[in-house]
């Protein structure tokens, strides 16, 4: 811990570099109408302090000492604008902007994920799929997992309806790395497979979603194989003078009884403190599915969250964001362990996230240290289940509880023009609680046992890392390395005491191209999984059996090779690529014994060892072309293939080819109209794990098609969605997941705003 605080007193030297501030003011307006446009973000290209324009489209932005800069402003639904400044213009000024309407999206996103500062998506060698804000609205998902369904790139499998995990090129569970705000979501705890956690991350809470498609472990560190997916809350505003205190209201309904939802949210603004707090109470039935099958009970289950963030300029250049987040799921049941393996309960009951963090952001005046970012984060997840099979006496419940502090430094540096530097210091550490008891509930008779996890484990990962990207005049080059190392303690008996260390480096290389309003980009990226808890210790039952420990396990590796094309203009944008990712030392279960037996508590015991190599190839592809003004045509395509290198046998969970066909009409500024087509093909292609998953239909899942259609319209203070689903109420199931797709449904949602 003592490099934790040479880094701390480090940071708060620098943050007292106090100078005077110079500010740009202005006013953003619709180009057609005329009229001004609020919720516009301003900021200055690079940087990541940044701004937003009030309810009458004014803002105001600090500008400080800089050789040249390029303030950018970025609204959902229209075109980018970007206006030089040089150092003789810094002085303070009025500057207005007029924004063109766009039906066109793809490609001119701002993104934040990919080296972590703001960067136009067009100019990042890498693929990177966005979900703004404005998305969100129109829908209001039940779910995180249901809205990461809009990302492109991104496949959701929903083993039980209060859960949803992501894949990223064929990977999911700790292969992909989740983040909420920059901070991980990923603890020691994650499983290999798919898990529910992204579902306690409250949607009504999100501005944004960024997925980064291929590895993000230079950056992000461990788990980052697949890649990564940032979710980023809602930020406060400032305003120019004086305060303003305003409200919404979300509330969503969803026939056959499948979801009420409300959702009242206050704000405060003021030039020097900004504040959001919201409140969320959900009750979600049963679902109901198509083809006839109706109900799948039990399903439902209620949902209660509140969270708060509050931003403060402090200093002449620094700004401090506390936020808190608070999420209880109760009584989330796995649908599928009743219907098909014969349990009475099993049940997540119940299910609580919390997060806090304090974000500390400063300017600096160096080219050298530009903005430095402190962060310092406690996140805490408490799991606990319930199980008992019918006819039986036994119930079963388990807890476990994991404490993660984390600390963030990051170090923005601009040397030249050309030549921007990421660098910092990540440091999390997990503290693991786990217990098990067995009650007979014929005689009340309590027995203590160990859980799922050994009690008062703890889990290490300090890393440091540094990224390069230089933008010549028709070429965009990216570096950078990561240098990781992770500790595991904890005491199981049989074992006694025990510790797995682990260090990795990896490094990144990408080459971008620009030729006639095209992107052409390649790259190569190394990644890394680090053992965690959940790997080396683990004894409990999982969807095919016991597993044991496995204390004497290494890193998972890989190389991620990429070749991608983007092209944007007025009437039409593509982006496409190509991928393959070899995979090496993978951690798999393989049959073995415990205490001497290779049944244990009914069930075959497993271990995990590093014994496999594998690869994943695949492509992917989004295209937008206006058909006519106010009307666009959106298409994605995903394909993964996946075996193991040596017996050839098809890789875990693989998804089919799938995608997602789309109209947009923009009727006019207040109506809107959208409908789209949802397919996946036969999933054949199975692994023995597959073969005995009983997510999984024997023989594989087959192919299926449904059909959408949304529209909304605004009034002066309520914005009206209404949505129709799976219009000729299909039976369909994601492959790999645990219950049913929607039938033929409708739900209906409404934003109150004062």
């Amino acid at each position: 811990m003592k490099s934790v605080w040479i880094i701390l007193f480090i940071f708060f030297v620098l943050c007292f570099n106090v100078t005077a501030n110079t500010f740009i003011t202005g006013q953003v307006f619709d180009a057609e109408t005329k009229k001004p446009l609020s919720s516009v973000n301003i900021f200055f290209e690079n940087s990541v302090l940044g701004s937003s324009s009030d309810n009458n489209g004014r803002y105001q932005i600090r500008v400080d000492s800089f050789e040249q800069g390029c303030l950018v402003f970025t609204c959902v639904g229209y075109e980018q604008e970007k206006r030089k400044l040089d150092a003789n213009e810094s002085g303070e000024q009025e500057l207005h902007i007029y924004l063109k309407p766009t039906v066109i999206q793809l490609n001119k996103n701002i993104v934040v994920t990919a080296n972590r500062s703001r960067n136009d998506v067009f100019n990042v060698v890498a693929s990177v799929s966005v979900m703004e804000k404005g998305q969100l609205d129109r829908r209001l998902p039940r779910s995180t997992p249901e809205g990461l369904i809009e990302t492109s790139g991104v496949w959701m499998q929903k083993t039980n309806h209060g859960g949803g995990s992501p894949f990223i090129r064929g990977l999911v569970g700790n292969q992909v790395l989740i983040l909420v705000d920059g901070v991980r979501l990923n603890n020691a705890t994650f499983r290999y497979g798919p898990n529910q956690y992204l579902s306690t991350i409250d949607p009504f809470t999100i501005s944004r979603v960024e997925a980064l498609r291929g590895s993000g472990s230079v950056l992000y560190g461990t788990d980052a194989l697949g890649g990564v997916i940032n979710l980023l809350t809602k930020e406060p505003q400032f305003i120019n003078a004086g305060y303003n205190i305003s409200g919404d209201v979300y509330s969503r309904f969803m026939s056959h009884g499948m979801e009420k939802t409300g959702r009242s949210e206050i704000h405060f603004q003021s030039p020097a403190v900004a504040v959001i707090g919201g409140f969320s109470r959900k009750n979600f039935g049963d679902i109901y599915a198509g083809g006839g099958i109706g109900k799948e009970a039990p399903s439902g289950y209620e949902e209660s969250d509140w969270d708060v963030k509050t931003r403060i300029k402090l200093f002449s250049k620094g700004e401090l964001t506390v936020a808190h987040q608070n999420v209880y799921q109760d009584d989330v049941p796995r649908y599928d362990k009743v219907f098909e393996q014969d349990y009475k309960t099993y049940s997540f009951d119940p299910q609580i996230r919390r997060l806090s963090y304090l974000k500390y952001i400063t300017d600096l005046s160096s080219k050298w240290i530009q903005q430095v970012s402190l962060n310092l984060s406690r996140h805490e997840s408490i799991e606990e289940r319930k199980k008992q099979k019918r006819e039986d006496p036994l119930l079963v419940q388990e807890e476990d509880k994991v404490k993660t502090f984390g600390i963030n430094l990051d170090v923005l540096s601009r040397p030249y023009t050309f030549w921007k530097v990421n660098s910092g210091v990540d440091y999390y550490k997990d503290y693991i609680h786990s217990w098990r008891k067995d009650i007979d509930t014929d005689t009340g008779q309590t027995v203590l046992k160990r859980g799922l996890y050994p009690d008062d484990s703890k889990a290490e990962n300090l890393a440091v890392f540094v990224t390069n990207d230089f933008a010549l005049e028709k070429f965009n080059i990216t570096c950078g390395a990561r240098f990781n190392h992770t500790k595991l303690n904890f005491y199981n008996e049989g074992f006694g005491y025990l510790e797995n260390n682990s260090e990795s480096f990896v490094t990144t290389l990408g080459l971008g191209y620009f030729m006639n309003q095209t992107l052409l980009f390649g790259s190569v990226s190394q990644g890394f999984r680090a053992p965690n808890i959940n790997d080396v210790s683990s004894l409990g039952e999982f969807d095919y059996g016991t597993e044991v420990p496995s204390p004497d396990l290494s890193p998972e590796k890989s190389v991620n090779m990429e070749l991608g094309v983007k092209s944007r203009f007025d009437s039409w944008s593509f982006a496409g690529s190509v991928y393959r990712n070899d995979l090496t030392n993978l951690i798999d279960r393989v049959k073995s014994t415990y205490l001497g037996q290779s049944i244990y508590e009914g069930l075959n015991v497993y271990k995990k060892q590093n014994i496999d190599k594998a690869y994943i190839y695949g492509y992917e592809m989004d295209m937008e072309v206006a058909l006519l003004k106010n009307v666009v045509f959106q298409q994605n395509l995903i394909y993964t293939y996946g075996e193991t290198s040596d017996s050839k046998e098809p890789l875990r969970r693989i998804p089919p080819l799938y995608g997602k066909s789309k109209i947009k009409w923009q009727v006019s500024s207040k109506l809107w109209y959208e409908t789209d087509l949802q397919y996946a093909g036969k999933q054949d292609r199975l692994s023995s794990g597959d073969i005995d998953d009983h997510r999984i239909p024997e023989g594989g899942t087959p192919g299926w098609q449904i059909l959408n259609m949304y529209m909304g319209y605004s009034f002066q203070n309520l914005d009206v969605s209404v949505g129709a689903q799976n219009l000729f109420n299909k039976a369909y199931r994601i492959h790999g997941s645990g219950v049913e797709g929607y039938g033929r449904s409708f739900w209906i949602g409404l934003h109150f705003k004062s």
